[in-house]
């Protein structure tokens, strides 16, 4: 089937509000509604990314939820029922992200909705000893690195998305782009683009931009079609020895 038109989608005087509509107010109403259930589930997974950083990339963080919200088939909506009509009209951009937002930093967000207590130092997004299978190694090489489980798992991923991406005007690839990052992370747990600082043996977490850009390198480059070379050498089995090093050096002490 083809995607609904966004066109075609009322914006006002709603009798009915859909699966894919996030209700605003009527709280009792608001959390029985399956819509509202998937949007918070949605910010659940990007909770710990959101609380450990910086103001402009939380703002980035609920652009993209608010982007892949309205980019469902059929397109979703944030409604809100008039008190007058008591029909539901869409309340636009602005009250979406300011909502988005708002459950992002409600104290306890986690523990009313669903019952779960976050340890915020659990999944770090700096100062990272040793990446998960849900860390993407970003460098050069990186979509060559048959060593770690979370490059083999995402370069998978993005290999899906190429003929689209080829097809795709220059707002049709990012969206692509966007969207793939959007989906790794939102796993469980959270997805991360990690790299290792200079004359360090920690990780952090690059930043969505970083991941971008190297993501549009890959799509971009005819030389890495069906796994032929991209770049020369991957990062790491280096910075593997590193730890390694570093874990030696822990037991003698």
């Amino acid at each position: 089937p083809h995607p609904m038109d966004a066109s075609r989608i009322p914006k006002e005087k709603i009798e009915h509000p859909l699966d894919n509509d996030f209700l605003l107010g009527e709280a009792a109403t608001s959390k029985a509604h399956a819509g509202n259930k998937k949007y918070c589930r949605l910010i659940t997974k990007r909770r710990v990314e959101y609380m450990l950083s910086d103001g402009s990339h939380r703002r980035k963080i609920v652009n993209s939820l608010v982007r892949k919200w309205k980019s469902q088939d059929p397109p979703g909506r944030f409604l809100k029922r008039s008190t007058k009509t008591k029909l539901w009209y869409d309340v636009g951009d602005y009250s979406a992200k300011e909502k988005t937002a708002s459950l992002f930093n409600e104290k306890d967000f986690l523990e009313k909705q669903f019952g779960i207590v976050l340890d915020k130092n659990a999944y770090p997004m700096r100062e990272i000893l040793e990446p998960t299978k849900n860390d993407f190694i970003v460098g050069r090489g990186s979509f060559l690195n048959k060593e770690h489980d979370g490059n083999i798992i995402f370069r998978k991923m993005v290999n899906r998305t190429r003929a689209s991406f080829e097809r795709a005007d220059r707002a049709g690839k990012q969206e692509i782009i966007s969207n793939l990052i959007d989906d790794w992370r939102c796993r469980e747990p959270m997805g991360r683009f990690l790299a290792r600082g200079k004359n360090t043996i920690f990780w952090h977490d690059v930043g969505d931009e970083k991941a971008e850009d190297r993501i549009r390198q890959y799509l971009k480059d005819d030389n890495s079609r069906d796994g032929k070379p991209f770049a020369k050498r991957g990062v790491f089995n280096n910075s593997t020895s590193q730890l390694e090093q570093h874990k030696e050096s822990e037991k003698s002490k």
